[in-house]
Formats: structure tokens, C-alpha cells, sequence
């Protein structure tokens, strides 16, 4: 049995890599394209093969791209929501300040234009978000919207509609994070009980109403007298069960318990420093130096992808192996 359970964790493991192998592939050959165009200045070709990658395998390093892209086309509402969203997948960035100037321009920039930048997250995602009765699209919704007072209105099938007034700046752009409740389901009319008729009563001749027929009481039942009951209490029962004095078994071993809680610490560690070694690489890929060439960014490309599956990989295992060791400890207990 327990063989056979590694057997099926294992080609879980290998179709699951097969799986990421193959996106991988797809997002880096595209992300490649999309450098090599953002610098030939072609930004709109360049974020196509960006959003191509995003696609194929999402990654904070190809969020900033969309939104450099964005921002080089004067796509400012895109751009803002694209660097946004780039902070929140990756609060902890290396050049988290650098994105945090680039939203300030662009807050300039709608500024001189008489809007701002007004960005709406939604839990379901399948909300819709209005302004001021005008549609913006689901979560992440976004608009520029003139500055005053507005009114937003967010709907969902099976939630509570959410409705807020708010006053948009002239200056700084708004971000809004709502969580709608399920619907309240409706309460269930309850009709009152109808009260029963009285008791009809028969008049007799002299004009007097006959009451009703009386029951009698039933008869008390005889209780036999102490002398004539058995009052000898019953023998007690033979005794059936043997003691004997056997020692106590010793407790079982959970050797595969502790194989599995060691794998998931193993892989866990591993997913950390893969991790750290990713982030590591997508500082430099980043850095769209137009001096870099085709062969240096391919390797930085596939050192950041490289160390991003394998990551993902370990994690994985650690997960499976956690659960597995949680499911052994109840089994080899048994």
C-alpha cells in the first residue's frame, strides 16, 4: 500500500513538472521577443510577446515590462494599474522606489489632462464596477475619473450589492479593495394558526343545552403486595473474562512518519534558496540595458525562470510530503 502511494506521488510530481517545463518554454521565448522589441523602441509589438509571456506563466518581472510598455505607448490608466499591480505581487522589489516615482508622473500627468487614476479590487472577481452609473469593467477595475464627488456601485450575482460616495483627488490617484457579502437568502412568511371551532352542544326540550359526555377516569391498577413479590435480588453473573498478567505492547514506530516530515523540511528549504537565487536574477533582467546582448539576456532569463520552477517544484513536494507525513502518522498508528 505504501508503495504504491509514493508511486502516485511521484507521477504526480513528474506530470506536474512536465506541465511547468512546457510553460516555462512558452513564456521565455516570448518574454526574449518582448525585450528585443522594447529595445528597438517598437512598444506595442514588445508588449504583445510581454502579455504572451504573462499568459503562459504570470511573473512580477513581466508586470513591470507590460507596464514600462504601457507608460512608452501613453497608455497612463493601463500603466498605473499594470505598476500597481506589480507592488502588490511584489511588495518586497528591489526597485519598488523606482515604481513608486513612475506612478508619480504619471498622477502629474493625468492631473494636467483634469482626471485621476482610480483603481477598484473586488472579491469576486466577477464583480462589476460602476461609476457615476457608467461601467468600468471587473475587478481590477480602472478609470480615470475628474476630480469631485462620485459615487461607485458594485454588483455581483448571488452578493449584496455595495454602493459608496466617495471624493476623488486632484492630485493623487485612489485605490479600493472591496469584499462583498453573500446574499442575505429571503425569510419564509409564516401564516398564523387558525383557531378550531368550539364544542357544539345539543339542546334538550326545556331549552337548556346539554353539556358534553364526561369520560371516566380509568381504574387505578392493583400493585401486588410486598409479601407476594420476589424480593430476592437475582444471582450476580459468572465471571467469563480471564485476567491475565501480559505485558504491555511496545508503540509503534512511525518510520515513514518521520522520512516524509523530513522530505517536506528538505524541499522547503530548497524552495527558499531557489527563490532567493530567482529574485536575485530578475533584479538583473529587469535593467533593460540596451547594451546587454541576445545571449547574456537569455541567460539571465533562464537562470530567473530556472530557479522560479524550481521553487515552485520544491514547494510542491514540501506540500505533498507534509500531507503525506500527516496522513502516515494516523496510518502506521493504526
Amino acid at each position: 500500500m505504501f508503495r504504491r502511494y509514493r508511486l502516485a506521488v511521484v507521477a504526480s510530481l513528474a506530470l506536474a513538472a512536465v506541465a511547468l517545463a512546457e510553460d516555462t518554454a512558452k513564456a521565455r521565448e516570448a518574454f526574449l521577443k518582448g525585450q528585443t522589441l522594447y529595445t528597438a523602441s517598437k512598444y506595442k509589438e514588445a508588449l504583445a510577446k510581454f502579455e504572451e509571456s504573462y499568459a503562459a506563466k504570470p511573473h512580477p518581472a513581466t508586470v513591470f515590462n507590460i507596464a514600462r510598455c504601457q507608460d512608452q505607448l501613453g497608455d497612463f490608466v493601463k500603466a498605473m494599474t499594470s505598476y500597481k499591480e506589480y507592488l502588490r505581487q511584489s511588495p518586497q522589489a528591489s526597485d519598488a522606489d523606482d515604481v513608486v516615482k513612475a506612478i508619480a508622473a504619471i498622477e502629474q500627468k493625468l492631473q494636467a489632462k483634469g482626471s485621476q487614476h482610480l483603481l477598484v479590487y473586488v472579491d469576486p472577481a466577477t464583480a462589476r464596477v460602476s461609476v457615476d452609473g457608467k461601467d468600468i469593467g471587473a475587478s481590477p477595475a480602472a478609470a480615470a475619473i475628474p476630480p469631485g464627488s462620485h459615487k461607485v456601485v458594485i454588483t455581483a450575482e448571488g452578493f449584496d450589492a455595495y454602493e459608496r460616495a466617495f471624493a476623488m483627488s486632484a492630485s493623487r490617484s485612489m485605490e479600493m479593495t472591496v469584499s462583498l457579502r453573500p446574499a442575505t437568502p429571503p425569510v419564509a412568511k409564516v401564516e398564523p394558526v387558525k383557531a378550531k371551532d368550539p364544542v357544539k352542544t345539543e339542546p334538550t326540550k326545556t331549552g337548556v343545552a346539554k353539556p358534553p359526555a364526561t369520560v371516566e377516569p380509568t381504574k387505578p391498577v392493583k400493585v401486588a403486595d410486598a409479601k407476594d413479590a420476589d424480593m430476592t435480588p437475582p444471582p450476580p453473573p459468572p465471571l467469563s473474562t480471564l485476567i491475565t498478567d501480559e505485558p504491555t505492547p511496545a508503540p509503534k514506530r512511525r518510520v515513514f512518519t518521520w522520512v516524509a516530515a523530513g522530505t517536506a523540511g528538505v524541499a522547503a528549504g530548497l524552495g527558499v534558496a531557489f527563490s532567493i537565487a530567482m529574485k536575485n536574477n530578475e533584479a538583473a533582467l529587469k535593467m533593460l540595458d540596451p547594451n546587454r546582448t541576445r545571449e547574456q539576456a537569455t541567460t539571465l532569463y533562464n537562470g530567473a525562470y530556472g530557479m522560479g520552477t524550481a521553487a515552485t517544484i520544491s514547494f510542491i513536494t514540501a506540500g505533498v510530503a507534509a500531507a503525506a507525513a500527516v496522513l502516515l502518522f494516523f496510518l502506521e498508528g493504526a
